[in-house]
């Protein structure tokens, strides 16, 4: 049965060594101090007499108490009247305990109204001592261990576990790096550990505070990398800065763990000031982790290392085949082999030498590739992947791609949503890396429940932050049915500015896509003013092919090329269809007058194709063939299609099968639907 208790994790052993109060003081007066942790007094400390700057000592070891994480700290300074039982008010701190730990700074005093007083305070507040090779130590840090490699369905693995474990991991390498005892860093592990007890008791279920987490893993994960940890520019004293956004971090997520079960599971709004405390702490992570990178980055090419990424995985087959079933990430490969089918060799070679294609490969940024249909940016994508697949076999651990086609076929919707674009560029980043990532993991949780579209696009981000360049070519845009989610994800992904990412995109120039891409100037390349050379070379290699080529006469042979090339407009589609009716021409007199009348674009190229079907007499077979194929959810093979003929489903009784209507040469089939349908192998589509 659920009930509202608090988590309880294990509380932190805490030492107030001194208090010392400075200025604002009255001579020849005694003064005491009382200190409340969470409104209970823990300690009333002896009068003194001003000295001038009375000092309240605790020696040995300090005054040892009990605190968590996210626990307030108060501090009121008190003087004693002549007449005895009567005090007045100097001056009240009242602060986070993990921001006093360590802290070493002189601190205003408030009167009760908030406003500063004259008096200030200084207070040595620290953890008890962390000894790395203690007994209870390794067995804690076993335990957090074997829970993060053990994640399982059958597991109970509360939402965040994965992360803050994982946070705890790093900070332990830190220490490992650093040596020698450091006080704020030992006060984070120790922090961070009352929330890794805390979280298995509450789990996370706020998004931001979520995220929080994943910050701080994020930020530790970089810095135990950085291979002059101690060196980083722009910090004065990095150990110390890790240590207290760690502090900061865990305070505000232990915070949120205290709030009631009703709370958490309502979902309901976090408190103003919770909310401001974790998009400051979320600022001090990002702002920390940039400079790591930006001298992270520095080091590497200083040393010429093109090693992965440190990318926080987990190795376990059979919880990587549940994550997969739960991700239900569409795969796309059967249109990249089919386009890559249909490239002539050759072709494109301006794109892939040019300059626009040298920066996408060399620099991370974004690239639109836009056309009208039928001008191949199927094609080039396919190409362009071919390429980069070959650049990661070079470079298996600094480079990774992805891929995604958008098709509007009705038998691909999976193809045609922002959700599974962002699933299926999950799932094959996924499978480059050594293991599951275990932000997926942590996402995975039981997999009880889908993930939120900003969840899967943080941990694609996430992911793509693991390698050192990260290749995405998303096809056909346009085809997207939700582009009111993928454009301001494709927006927001170039204004992240990833260093690591190198994404392309290929569309039609439909105007909510051209309106997004002009406003962001980002490079463009238009494939219909580029691709003259191109048609070129492909009318070079197919027009040899036609049956008739060779004997018709070379007048005639170079009015075709140079007709067909003049109206293609940078459409290989049109082309191709033209070439088809070409075919057909008995005389090279009705190949002339067949010049004389081409359809301007693949629109009207379509409607005369259709009209020309709707006269035939086998125009109920092309119908049946052409919706079989556009509903099948693979590419059918000619016989498969070829059979459907000697289904008649217009019958009264119901679909009846007639022996006599099958088509007995299959061939016949690519004949009635010249023009509509491509053969791939031994399928069609």
């Amino acid at each position: 049965m659920a009930t509202n208790e608090q988590p309880g994790p294990v509380p932190i052993r805490t030492r107030l060594k001194d208090i010392k109060i400075m200025g604002g003081l009255k001579e020849n007066r005694t003064y005491y101090v009382t200190i409340l942790v969470d409104d209970n007094a823990i300690v009333k400390s002896d009068k003194i007499l001003n000295t001038p700057s009375p000092r309240w000592e605790w020696p040995g070891l300090g005054h040892e108490f009990l605190c968590h994480p996210s626990s307030t700290f108060k501090i009121v300074i008190h003087r004693s009247r002549r007449v005895p039982g009567i005090r007045r008010l100097v001056g009240v701190l009242s602060s986070k305990a993990v921001e006093l730990f360590e802290n070493g700074k002189t601190i205003d005093l408030t009167a009760k109204d908030g406003a500063k007083t004259a008096s200030k305070i200084q207070i040595s507040l620290s953890v008890a001592s962390l000894d790395t090779h203690d007994e209870e130590f390794k067995l804690f840090m076993e335990s957090v261990d074997a829970n993060i490699s053990r994640l399982d369905k059958h597991v109970q693995v509360p939402a965040g576990l994965a992360t803050i474990g994982t946070a705890l991991q790093f900070t332990k390498k830190i220490l490992d790096i650093v040596t020698t005892a450091h006080p704020v860093l030992n006060a984070s592990w120790t922090v961070l550990a009352a929330v890794y007890e805390a979280v298995q008791q509450a789990e996370l279920q706020d998004d931001s505070v979520k995220d929080l987490a994943e910050q701080l893993r994020e930020t530790l994960g970089l810095a135990k990398e950085h291979p002059s940890l101690l060196l980083v520019q722009g910090t004065t004293n990095v150990i110390e800065e890790i240590g207290r956004m760690s502090l900061e971090v865990t305070s505000v997520i232990h915070e949120y763990t205290k709030s009631s079960f009703a709370l958490r599971t309502a979902k309901l709004n976090l408190s103003d000031d919770l909310k401001n405390r974790v998009a400051k702490c979320r600022t001090s992570c990002i702002e920390l982790r940039e400079r790591f990178k930006s001298r992270l980055l520095l080091e590497i090419k200083k040393d010429g290392n093109q090693m992965q990424r440190k990318l926080d995985t987990i190795t376990n087959e059979q919880l990587a085949d549940k994550i997969w079933v739960w991700l239900a990430a569409p795969d796309s490969s059967p249109n990249y082999h089919a386009a890559l089918e249909r490239h002539q060799e050759g072709t494109f070679a301006w794109f892939l030498d040019g300059e626009d294609f040298n920066k996408f490969q060399d620099n991370a940024g974004f690239l639109w590739i836009k056309a009208t249909a039928g001008c191949g940016k199927t094609v080039l994508c396919s190409v362009i992947i071919r390429k980069i697949e070959a650049l990661r076999k070079k470079n298996p651990k600094s480079v990774a791609f992805a891929y995604f086609f958008f098709d509007g076929r009705d038998s691909q919707k999976d193809l045609q949503l922002h959700d599974k674009l962002i699933r299926s560029l999950i799932r094959q980043l996924s499978a480059q890396c050594n293991g599951i990532p275990a932000i997926l993991v942590d996402l995975y949780g039981q997999g009880h429940q889908q993930p939120s579209i900003h969840s899967l696009e943080g941990v694609l981000h996430h992911i793509v932050g693991g390698f050192h360049s990260v290749y995405i070519i998303i096809d056909s845009l346009n085809e997207c049915i939700e582009r009111n989610k993928t454009l301001p994800w494709i927006k927001e992904v170039i204004f992240k500015k990833h260093d690591s990412l190198h994404l392309v995109v290929a569309s039609r120039p439909e105007r909510d896509i051209s309106d997004t891409f002009e406003h962001l100037k980002t490079p463009t390349v238009d494939l219909a003013t580029k691709a003259n050379e191109d048609i070129a070379l492909y009318l070079d290699q197919e027009l040899p092919k036609l049956t008739k080529w060779q004997s018709w006469k070379k007048d005639t042979q170079q009015k075709i090329q140079s007709t067909l090339r003049k109206d293609a407009q940078g459409m290989f589609r049109w082309v191709a269809l033209q070439i088809t009716e070409l075919q057909k021409c008995p005389t090279e007199h009705a190949v002339m007058k067949q010049l004389q009348s081409l359809p301007k674009g693949l629109e009207e190229t379509y409607t005369q194709i259709l009209a020309r079907i709707s006269t035939d007499r086998h125009s109920a077979d092309v119908k049946t063939f052409l919706c079989l194929l556009s509903f099948s959810i693979r590419p059918m093979t000619l016989t498969e299609i070829a059979d459907a003929a000697s289904v008649q489903f217009d019958n009264e009784d119901g679909p009846q099968y007639i022996s006599s209507s099958h088509y007995i040469d299959k061939d016949d089939v690519l004949e009635k639907c010249s023009g509509l349908i491509t053969q791939l192998g031994n399928g069609a589509k």
